[in-house]
């Protein structure tokens, strides 16, 4: 049984599915709306969901962020038809995205607020990142590398290191399972010791 796992008073993450290749769905919630970030691909996140939302604890309206196109992460967005979505002009070539994150945007959620932000990204073009202004960074899959391409973009990696040192975070939450941890010093440790491979 998948559960609902809290960081935070107003943000958490629904776990991820470890039968087959699911990423986490974050989750923002607060007095007047619920946002949501990633759909992941299994039936059983969706009934955490329900369940919650049954019990009051995430309220309607709800927004829906979705970090970039690929099917892990686009594969439950039917479920969340209702929501006003948001994402980049990429991910907008795959789902229907209402609202394209090209800079900071703020969501007002009653007593809190999801805060959305582009990134770049060498796992894929058109990432986008969430933060929860009680300190807790979703970022999908932008912190990995491109396994297609072989590893990291230099450039790229460096942008992504700038976008995470910007952000006011004290929990780093990556879509799947990360070899840096959750705190934002592992992350940013992590990504320039490979900056520093590449450069070699």
């Amino acid at each position: 049984m998948l559960h609902y796992v809290s960081l935070t008073p107003h943000a958490g993450y629904i776990e991820q599915d470890d039968r087959f290749l699911c990423p986490k769905i974050g989750v923002i919630h607060g007095s007047s709306g619920t946002f949501y970030f990633d759909c992941g691909t299994s039936r059983k996140q969706l009934d955490v969901i329900d369940a919650l939302r049954k019990e009051g604890e995430f309220k309607n309206p709800s927004y829906l962020g979705v970090s970039h196109f690929h099917a892990d992460h686009i594969a439950n967005f039917p479920y969340f038809a209702s929501c006003k979505t948001y994402g980049s002009s990429n991910t907008a070539k795959y789902v229907r995205i209402d609202q394209i994150v090209d800079a900071r945007m703020e969501v007002d959620l009653g007593d809190a607020k999801a805060i959305l932000l582009p990134i770049i990204s060498s796992h894929s073009k058109g990432s986008t990142i969430l933060l929860s202004d009680d300190g807790v960074c979703f970022v999908g899959d932008a912190l990995y590398d491109n396994v297609n391409q072989g590893g990291y973009n230099r450039s790229a990696l460096f942008e992504t290191i700038k976008t995470i040192e910007g952000v006011d975070a004290i929990s780093i939450v990556s879509g799947h399972d990360a070899p840096y941890g959750e705190t934002k010093e592992g992350v940013l440790a992590f990504l320039r010791n490979e900056l520093k491979k590449l450069a070699l």
